[in-house]
């Protein structure tokens, strides 16, 4: 055999080995992607999910605050059927800047009733958007069985101690932001 011959016969072995070794390299490195892929998005899921935390009261409810005007207050939030049915349902009072917000899934005419209730309540009817769309003043307990409807279609309803809402000038039109 010729030294070209030999020459070119090394070189293709060269070539095809180097081939070889980087088809390897190459199948290494999809493997690890692979790997770390499949472990890296369920450890930031549950970094995510760690790092939202809502407070928990002793009833079950998650509490926020809101801001209406220059009022803040602290609510508890009614956001399935269970908690909305139970609403302030049994209890004796409600704390000077404490609500009740519930939460519905779509805008809706909610009727309210003031079943097992222990004392009256202003309404604040809100829509979508975060707007006071109605208000109902001082609703006694004596009215059930029965029930109030906001004036429009609302996505929340917030309950206060009856009196509230005029003891903090809230109007149609005014927004509801949480923090």
């Amino acid at each position: 055999m010729s030294e070209h011959k030999l020459h070119k016969r090394l070189f293709s072995v060269k070539a095809s080995h180097r081939l070889v070794v980087f088809c390897v390299a190459l199948l290494i490195i999809a493997l690890l992607a692979t790997f770390i892929s499949f472990f890296i998005p369920k450890t930031a899921a549950r970094t995510t999910q760690a790092s939202i935390s809502y407070h928990i009261d002793a009833l079950g409810y998650k509490t926020e605050s809101l801001a209406i005007g220059t009022t803040t207050l602290s609510v508890e939030v009614s956001d399935t059927d269970a908690l909305r049915d139970q609403g302030l349902s049994n209890r004796t009072s409600l704390g000077a800047d404490q609500g009740m917000l519930f939460v519905f899934q779509s805008d809706s005419k909610p009727g309210f009733w003031m079943k097992d209730m222990d004392f009256p309540l202003d309404m604040v009817w809100i829509d979508a958007s975060g707007r006071i769309v109605d208000i109902t003043h001082d609703l006694l307990p004596s009215t059930y069985p029965s029930s109030v409807y906001p004036k429009s279609p609302v996505r929340y309803v917030l309950e206060v101690n009856a009196g509230f809402a005029s003891a903090h000038g809230m109007y149609v039109g005014e927004a509801v932001k949480t923090f």
